[in-house]
């Protein structure tokens, strides 16, 4: 998108792999990723929980957890990673280059995946863009924001400084919706928190701060087969990434006066 563009990913979703057929294919995967992907992360694992809620005859709430292994890697400048679940894929870089770069990673990937694993069907298909402005104290944020309302709003209280506001909202293009998450942080986080510890792959802390005033725009746009499964088709899932892209390029012209990137 633009110089402000601080983090970049995208998720695949697709029918789920067994555990005995991913764990017998995993180590076939990373040596064929390896030579993109060498670093091998110690957080290699997804943990979940489950909570039964207590009902008459039973003896109060039941707790479980499990584990699944996950494919968990990153590129040799740890600028990219990628994370591959039993029924997801998801990649993640600091350093997105354009979309014709992206594309060849992400293409080849699924590419691989589905040699692999064996991809069938595909159901949500994901591409985030969060980027970051630092306030301009001669012309606030008035040179970047062209639409003011997506900073939810920039409003001074007599003798309070603004210490942070948010907006969100939601649009839909046909099959495709838009998630816009924007605001203003003093000494905010510098990714959002919902995250969690995926950008510590490519050498981002849970403590990482933008020092000062800073706006972000934070723009999601996804594709989600809600009913059923889509038939796996590797052109028509880089075709979706490419109109999600471009949906994506079009909000961010609308809301800012910032340049768009290839």
């Amino acid at each position: 998108m633009s110089e402000n563009l601080a983090y970049v990913l995208a998720k695949v979703q697709f029918g789920e792999i067994t555990e005995s057929k991913f764990n017998e294919a995993a180590d076939s995967v990373q040596e064929e990723l390896r030579k993109i992907y060498p670093i091998k992360n110690d957080n290699d694992k997804i943990i979940t929980f489950q909570f039964d809620i207590p009902t008459h005859d039973s003896q109060g709430q039941q707790f479980s957890q499990s584990s699944q292994k996950i494919l968990n890697l990153s590129s040799a400048s740890k600028d990219w990673g990628v994370r591959i679940a039993r029924d997801n894929v998801i990649v993640q870089t600091k350093n997105y280059e354009g979309f014709e770069k992206f594309k060849s990673r992400i293409e080849g990937l699924i590419r691989v995946l589905a040699d692999k694993f064996g991809i069938y069907h595909t159901s949500f298909i994901g591409f985030r863009f969060i980027n970051n402005y630092e306030l301009d104290e001669k012309d606030h944020f008035s040179k970047i924001y062209k639409r003011q309302e997506f900073l939810q709003p920039d409003l001074r209280l007599d003798g309070l400084l603004l210490a942070g506001s948010n907006h969100q909202a939601r649009y839909q293009s046909g099959k495709y919706f838009i998630n816009i998450n924007s605001g203003v942080g003093i000494d905010g986080q510098k990714l959002a928190g919902d995250l969690g510890d995926l950008p510590v792959d490519i050498g981002f802390q849970p403590t990482d701060t933008l020092p000062g005033v800073w706006a972000h725009l934070d723009i999601d746009a996804v594709y989600h087969k809600t009913e059923g499964m889509d038939e796996y088709d590797l052109n028509d899932v880089m075709l979706k990434f490419k109109d999600l892209r471009n949906l994506a390029n079009q909000v961010y012209s609308e809301i800012t006066y910032a340049k768009i990137s290839t």
